[in-house]
């Protein structure tokens, strides 16, 4: 008996998106899917272009809510799925056809694997590959929490997960400190409970363009500072918190602040481009331009000029 898949696609505004991603799942060489849109308060024709396809595809199903972001309009469409299996599509990412049968055969050969995700091809726009694609890792397979230190391999777009895993741990975060990173933070849950299984093909298209969420520079270090937060708590709880993953993720804890304190200071957020780099003084040390710009944070933090 093949299981049924309910696939959640949150959309807010999506109108130039949304038929190329809900087509591409209805293309799939797996059938037995529902398709979930969860219209989250659009003010353009979205949810009109969903409605269209649902009439021509009974598996399409639409609700729309008043915005509230990726986060809650995720656990909106997980309340609303009836399949045993869920797997996430972002409005403006579309899928290869066999990606979920290819993900599924993964399942079937080990059927304690609850975690299942893919490579992506990143695209423009118009859908055309990159010629600039992302750096290929060997992705982590099996017990994979301490291998969430070093990074999110997961591309939502890419995943498929049993519904009873993200039940257990209570769906996507939806507070403020996840605005950004919800999927790395519900990965980082989900780990210590499943085995996990990649697929190596490319069979999600992640879409750039200038509204992508993780080009807010504020929002995505609060959430990777969150999650490593998680990360912390999660590794106590399993017992896994020793010496070697400690410093391992004191050292990624002070990458993310490297990486980010100068784009915080260009916005004006000196309060936490000061935090940030003070934690990568105290972890891997300063240039002597890195230290002039600690003390015009500090000194600007302390005026209350750019105070987030």
């Amino acid at each position: 008996m093949n299981p049924l898949v309910s696939v959640i696609v949150p959309a807010y505004n999506a109108e130039k998106f949304i038929s190329v991603a809900v087509n591409s799942i209805l293309a799939q060489t797996y059938s037995a899917l529902e398709v979930i849109v969860i219209d989250d308060g659009s003010s353009d024709s979205t949810k009109d272009i969903v409605n269209e396809l649902a009439v021509k595809d009974a598996r399409v199903k639409c609700y729309s809510i008043k915005n509230s972001g990726r986060a809650a309009a995720r656990n909106y469409g997980i309340s609303k799925a009836t399949g045993s299996w869920l797997a996430f599509l972002d409005a403006d990412d579309f899928w290869a056809a066999e990606k979920i049968s290819k993900q599924l055969a993964c399942w079937q050969v080990d059927e304690k694997v609850g975690l299942i995700y893919t490579e992506r091809t990143w695209v423009d726009a118009e859908g055309n590959p990159l010629a600039d694609q992302p750096q290929r890792y060997k992705l982590p397979e099996g017990m994979i929490l301490d291998k969430l230190v070093d990074g999110n391999y997961i591309c939502t777009s890419t995943v498929l997960i049993k519904k009873e895993l993200v039940d257990v741990v209570g769906g996507f975060d939806e507070s403020k400190d996840f605005k950004n990173c919800q999927d790395y933070d519900l990965w980082i849950r989900v780990a210590p409970k499943t085995l996990a299984a990649a697929v190596t093909d490319p069979l999600c298209f992640y879409r750039l363009h200038d509204e992508n969420a993780h080009k807010n520079v504020l929002s995505r270090y609060i959430g990777l500072r969150s999650c490593m937060k998680r990360l912390q708590q999660v590794l106590i709880e399993n017992q896994m918190f020793g010496s070697e993953v400690k410093k391992r993720l004191e050292l990624r804890t002070a990458q993310i602040c490297s990486q980010f304190a100068v784009g915080l200071f260009k916005i004006k957020a000196f309060d936490q481009s000061a935090q940030a780099l003070k934690i990568v003084n105290a972890t891997i040390g300063l240039s002597v331009k890195r230290k002039v710009l600690l003390v015009a944070a500090q000194v600007l933090s302390t005026l209350g000029i750019g105070r987030v």
